[in-house]
């Protein structure tokens, strides 16, 4: 999936995905908001959005 739709970031000249990642919940239970995540979790998580493609 590495294909994904890009555009221009303002007038940087980067390229980004179209398709973003927020990574709030990767703080795991915050203020009743996210999920329990296990230590290792964050990371598997992040390498799978970078591994899809997302920037």
């Amino acid at each position: 999936m590495t294909d994904l739709p890009k555009r221009q970031l303002g007038r940087t000249g980067i390229e980004v995905t179209t398709l973003g990642f927020g990574a709030l919940e990767l703080w795991g239970v915050v203020a009743g908001i996210g999920r329990p995540l296990e230590p290792s979790e964050p990371e598997l998580i992040l390498n799978a959005v970078l591994d899809a493609g997302i920037n």
